[in-house]
C-alpha cells in the first residue's frame, strides 16, 4: 500500500491531524481536525498556511478512546451560525 504525504500539513505539534476539514469564511481559512488530545480549529489567511495557523483546542479529551464518536469533525456556518 502506498502512503500519501500531505504537502500542506506534514504533522502538527500535537502529532497526527486526522481527517482535516478546511472551510473559507470572510477571507480566512479554518482548519478543523482531531488528534489524540481532542478537536482543534486553526485559522490562517491562506490555505497554504493552515498547518501553521493560529490554533485553538475546542474540545479536549482525557483518553483518545473518547474521540471515536467524534471522528472527522467539520465546521459549518448555516444562516450565520457556526455548527
Amino acid at each position: 500500500m502506498n502512503k500519501y504525504k500531505n504537502p500542506i500539513i506534514l504533522n502538527s505539534a500535537e502529532g497526527n491531524t486526522s481527517d482535516p476539514y478546511v472551510i473559507e469564511h470572510n477571507g480566512l481559512y479554518y482548519h478543523c481536525y482531531s488528534n489524540e488530545k481532542g478537536i482543534f480549529i486553526s485559522e490562517s489567511e491562506t490555505v497554504w498556511d493552515i498547518g501553521s495557523g493560529r490554533k485553538k483546542l475546542v474540545y479536549s479529551v482525557e483518553s483518545p478512546n473518547e474521540l471515536k464518536a467524534w471522528y472527522a469533525p467539520e465546521l459549518h456556518c448555516i444562516n450565520g451560525k457556526w455548527d
